[in-house]
């Protein structure tokens, strides 16, 4: 329980960061039915963004450890400090989405990907990583096409190329879906000392 409070706050208080600088960058706009916006986020974002991550990083240890049955230790959950840079380098891709709007497309897709790549390579390094990946790559870009369908939200020109969603977004949620399986791992370990 604890781990997952701790995931929780996590993706409450540090991923609405990312979507302030898409709002601030004019990547992403929401409409203004909302009752309450900190820094032009509605507040339903904070919440929605601590279960998306419960989310992302619980099924993602469950088909790692369950499914695909990994035993290796990975680079990015052995330690306190590599779990968080696991955790940054999710902000740094999401910081950076914002930041490059107005570069060419494969320009953005070259960073991002080059970011995502980077972070598997020194912090991950397995093959059941880039699968897990997948799950987050696909269903939390369907998620936001769904939103955007649904008028929760919209993408603005020219990052619409996927359906009404940015076409880098799945990068994004690579890196998200890495770096949270690799920091609950490592939180388990650490409960699993302290017993």
């Amino acid at each position: 329980m604890k781990i997952a409070l701790k995931v929780f706050l996590l993706g409450f208080f540090f991923a609405p960061l990312g979507d302030m600088v898409h709002v601030a960058t004019h990547t992403t706009w929401y409409p203004s039915g909302y009752a309450y916006y900190f820094m032009g986020i509605p507040w339903w974002v904070f919440p929605f963004f601590g279960v998306s991550g419960l989310i992302v990083g619980f099924s993602g240890d469950f088909f790692d450890q369950k499914i695909l049955k990994t035993k290796v230790i990975r680079p990015g959950e052995q330690d306190a400090k590599k779990a968080i840079i696991g955790i940054f380098s999710f902000l740094v891709a999401y910081l950076l989405s914002g930041v490059l709007k107005g570069h060419p497309i494969w320009f953005i897709h070259l960073v991002l990907g080059g970011v995502t790549f980077l972070y598997w390579f020194y912090l991950e390094r397995t093959w059941q990583g880039i699968l897990v990946s997948l799950g987050p790559a696909i269903g939390g870009t369907l998620v936001e096409i769904m939103l955007v369908k649904n008028g929760v939200f919209k993408y603005l020109p020219p990052d619409t190329h996927l359906f009404g969603v940015a076409s880098w977004l799945p990068w994004a949620y690579m890196i998200l879906g890495l770096s949270l399986g690799n920091l609950i791992r490592f939180l388990k370990r650490m409960d699993k000392i302290r017993r």
